[in-house]
């Protein structure tokens, strides 16, 4: 991928992100539990900007990415747990996020992640993807166990989300050698 292409991935992952906030912030399908679904997408568009250009400078193997990638999709299954149903409607209605949703899990699976794959940077992109998921969930509303098992809430500005995993996208595409 050429650089050129990759920076347009970023500005296109970027762009979906601000339109699927704008959709939730609007209820732009009427109904709750469908627009909820926007909300994968956009967790998807966020793990490939931030994912991606990281592994391409790193020059990781394709599963360790599509894991990662996975990964970030993958956490929000933790909802269907706790609620004790595949409704949509339960599943978003929790008082909170599950614990899924915290570093400490993230960190583990990473580590996991590692292990399987024997890579640091396997590691790496499956932390990024689950740390940028939880990010993305604790710049939004509702309540997010970020740093579970501690009961202490941390609510990051969405512009400060955004503007981080921006400039971390930007700054490992600018730095990668692009084919």
């Amino acid at each position: 991928m050429t650089r050129l292409k990759l920076l347009i991935l970023i500005a296109t992952c970027f762009l979906v992100q601000i339109g699927v906030d704008q959709a939730l912030k609007d209820n732009l399908l009427g109904k709750l539990e469908w627009t909820a679904l926007l909300d994968p997408v956009a967790h998807l568009a966020l793990a490939l900007m931030v994912v991606i250009p990281l592994a391409m400078r790193c020059k990781t193997p394709r599963w360790p990415v599509l894991v990662a990638l996975f990964l970030a999709l993958a956490i929000d299954l933790d909802h269907f747990i706790a609620a004790g149903s595949f409704s949509i409607h339960d599943a978003i209605s929790l008082p909170h996020r599950p614990i899924a949703h915290s570093f400490a899990v993230a960190l583990g699976v990473a580590s996991l992640c590692g292990i399987i794959f024997r890579s640091a940077n396997a590691a790496a992109l499956a932390a990024l993807a689950l740390i940028s998921h939880i990010s993305r969930d604790g710049s939004g509303g509702g309540s997010t166990p970020m740093f579970w098992p501690s009961d202490f809430e941390w609510k990051i500005p969405w512009s400060w989300h955004l503007g981080f995993w921006l400039l971390f996208s930007l700054t490992n595409a600018l730095r990668c050698r692009a084919a």
